[in-house]
């Protein structure tokens, strides 16, 4: 088989990148193909006639077809990077192999799914978003919800166990963030990780207020997924790497640097939206408005989080308190705080959600 390591090949060959196109704004999506064996592709791109086409076209560049894959890693749940997973597995006998949070989500995709947009939908209403502009995100959102086939793993992995995959060995780690099933695999040998989205180059990929997959879901009593993603990244800060291969865009080189970055920008985040309630107490929508004006009523999930994320970070400093009864939620400025933000001049890059 050409992926095969052969004996006079005394290392395994290094990550191989395949761009795939995707129907999501984002664009394109990362995977990544470990050549050797057994022969391993992390993440796997949506359930969508052109993605599925680019990724024959790349693996046949290495002399492959999709029957050779043996293993599939996913990084987490959403579909742009799992969406192909289930078809892999049905069809080309692929082993699925991912963290155990991944059966929640997928085990039936389409009702996985359907509850979190309706937990979203709640929580945006009780957060001040506009009645039809829900309505709207939630008819966007059906469009998607074919993009990913259920499965079931046929392996589950625990942070910390080490898998072989292509010729490397490839540490677990669990570190929700961007999505409540982040999971990073490592090569501590060769000083690379698989990284999914919890970073990426080119833009933030702050953490949403989504449904929890277990447990309780209360609306009004949210688990903080912003101040898990900062304690992830403060973990992966720590990571002795040398590239972080990442779901979208380019690799990370200097992860450190991008990880002080991400963080000094939650920080002057968190001001804004304190200089906002210096006006008086507000819902978490209209701070997004105020600060984002027409782009949150376009991307109201998306901006509503990065807000509430904020006012977690301020909670968890006892700058902000929450009026957790009233209906709109409202969010004010605990006695005698003063908010003191940088200018919007020294904002290193677009902050918009």
């Amino acid at each position: 088989m050409a992926g095969r390591l052969t004996p006079s090949q005394a290392e395994p060959r290094d990550p191989i990148g395949i761009s795939l196109r995707t129907p999501y704004p984002i664009g394109a999506v990362n995977v990544y193909l470990l050549a050797d064996d057994p022969i391993t592709l992390i993440d796997t791109g949506p359930d969508d006639a052109l993605t599925m086409q680019d990724l024959k076209r790349g693996l046949g560049r290495e002399g492959l077809r999709l029957d050779d894959v043996e293993q599939v890693l996913l990084t987490h749940h959403h579909a742009d990077h799992v969406g192909l997973a289930g078809k892999l597995q049905r069809e080309h006998g692929c082993s699925i192999v991912g963290q155990a949070l991944l059966r929640e989500y997928l085990g039936d995709a389409v009702a996985a799914r359907t509850a979190e947009v309706q937990y979203q939908s709640e929580l945006m209403a009780i957060h001040g978003v506009p009645s039809a502009v829900i309505e709207s995100f939630r008819d966007y959102q059906a469009t998607f919800f074919e993009l990913v086939e259920s499965l079931q793993l046929d392996r589950i992995v625990e942070d910390g166990e080490v898998l072989a995959a292509g010729g490397h060995e490839l540490t677990v780690k669990i570190l929700p963030g961007h999505s409540r099933s982040d999971t990073l695999f490592v090569s501590e040998r060769d000083r690379f990780a698989f990284v999914g989205d919890q970073l990426l180059e080119h833009t933030a990929s702050d953490p949403l207020a989504n449904r929890p997959p277990t447990g309780p879901r209360e609306l009004r009593r949210r688990h903080s997924t912003a101040l898990e993603y900062r304690k992830a990244l403060r973990r992966a800060e720590m990571m002795d790497l040398k590239v972080m291969y990442s779901g979208h865009g380019e690799e990370i080189r200097n992860h450190r640097d991008l990880i002080g970055r991400r963080l000094r920008r939650q920080e002057r985040l968190m001001g804004r939206v304190l200089d906002v309630l210096g006006s008086g107490p507000s819902t978490g929508f209209a701070i997004a408005s105020e600060i984002w004006g027409e782009t949150a009523e376009r991307k109201p999930f998306v901006a509503l989080s990065t807000v509430l994320g904020a006012l977690d970070l301020a909670a968890g400093e006892d700058r902000v308190h929450e009026n957790d009864s009233s209906t709109p939620v409202e969010f004010a400025l605990m006695p005698e705080v003063r908010a003191v933000t940088d200018p919007v001049s020294n904002v290193e890059e677009n902050e918009t959600p």
